[in-house]
């Protein structure tokens, strides 16, 4: 964008960085500081996406709506090998397009981490996980639908999805809407993406703060900032460690191509991997979600009870989708081709930490979530 509006050509790899301060320092000071820029973040998001899904949804031609659209069994269908004028469109599966759309709906589990921070949590944090869940998600799925009939045909659409996929949403908001709502739209894409980017750097912090301070990792990481109350020794660590793996990631792989650099690798390659292992993880949670009702009191037959193994089930098919089709997706890439054997090296050498930290350190090992849990 700012090459195309002021002439200036930044690395992808200065823009990174740029971004990281950025959610590092408004993350550093009081939690209301960062809920405020993610909500009107949010609130704007929604409101072009609403403008999108309308301008698309109440044109008389030029789209293609259909209920087949909304089958969630298409995923195993096969797309075959085509071409659409200039565009050759590879012959794959639709299986691991369902990771985009679960990386672009991670987060939501993430109001418990702020659990600490919220006036009368025990109340507010379920009603914000519904909220989004149902909300958001039968919005999300709206807007989608609108986005994939925007086009004439399926063949104009997947041309559009593999030959232009930056212009996927900007194309037909400028053809349906206007170009000013165009120009909006690419603006606020690139504010949602930095508010997810600081959603993702305040929860990871957040993450080590816990375990800082129930003595799994450094109790160093367990402080929080005298005026601020925020966990700043975690939200610096995590804004080093994130500084230290872009920087290490342009060396090893490159500066100069955004598209296969930031785009390809440090957005969506690490992206898929990121919801492949989050996916296992929630899946198990599932399971202990079971385990812990039968030992507590609390909840009802559906949380307790109904939801856990449909949620497992459900999850355990997303995740073999995943590695069953991902010679389709992974192409030449040998990161790509690896995702399946790096998932299974992280998901064992986590088993081996949780026994050892349960044998040699009993104490941290029950004390991990009993903050939450008896608060």
């Amino acid at each position: 964008m700012a090459k195309n509006h002021l002439g200036i050509d930044v690395g992808w790899v200065w823009l990174v960085l740029a971004a990281l301060i950025g959610a590092g320092g408004l993350s550093y000071f009081d939690v209301k500081v960062s809920v405020a820029v993610l909500g009107v973040a949010l609130v704007l998001g929604v409101i072009i996406l609403a403008i999108f899904g309308f301008g698309v949804a109440t044109v008389s031609s030029g789209t293609n709506f259909s209920l087949e659209s909304l089958n969630v069994l298409n995923v195993t269908m096969p797309v075959a090998e085509q071409k659409v004028g200039e565009v050759s469109i590879a012959a794959g599966v639709a299986a691991v397009g369902i990771f985009v759309a679960f990386w672009s709906w991670v987060g939501f589990e993430m109001a418990p981490n702020y659990a600490e921070e919220s006036i009368d949590a025990k109340r507010i944090i379920p009603q914000s996980l519904y909220l989004s869940a149902i909300g958001l998600g039968v919005f999300y799925t709206l807007i989608s639908w609108c986005a994939v009939s925007a086009f004439p045909t399926e063949a104009d659409m997947l041309a559009k999805a593999v030959g232009d996929s930056g212009n996927f949403f900007l194309g037909p908001i400028e053809q349906f809407v206007g170009g000013w709502a165009k120009e909006l739209m690419s603006i606020l894409i690139l504010t949602s993406s930095f508010a997810c980017g600081m959603a993702f750097h305040n929860t990871a912090a957040r993450y080590m703060y816990s375990l800082g301070r129930e003595g799994v990792i450094p109790s160093a990481l367990g402080k929080t900032h005298p005026q601020y109350k925020s966990p700043y020794v975690a939200l610096i660590a995590q804004s080093v460690l994130a500084a230290l793996w872009i920087i290490l990631y342009a060396v090893f792989n490159g500066f100069d191509d955004p598209n296969a650099q930031a785009y390809l690798g440090v957005y969506t390659l690490l992206a898929v991997l990121g919801t492949g292992l989050l996916l296992v993880l929630q899946a198990i949670v599932s399971l202990a979600i079971i385990n812990y009702f039968r030992n507590n009191s609390g909840g009802n037959v559906f949380t307790t009870i109904i939801a856990p193994p449909v949620s497992f089930l459900v999850q355990v098919w997303l995740v073999y989708l995943l590695v069953s089709n991902l010679a389709s997706f992974a192409g030449t890439s040998s990161f790509a081709n690896a995702i399946s054997a790096i998932g299974a090296v992280v998901i064992i050498i986590d088993l081996i930490w949780g026994v050892v930290l349960k044998s040699a350190y009993p104490k941290a090992y029950a004390n991990i979530g009993h903050m939450v849990n008896d608060g």
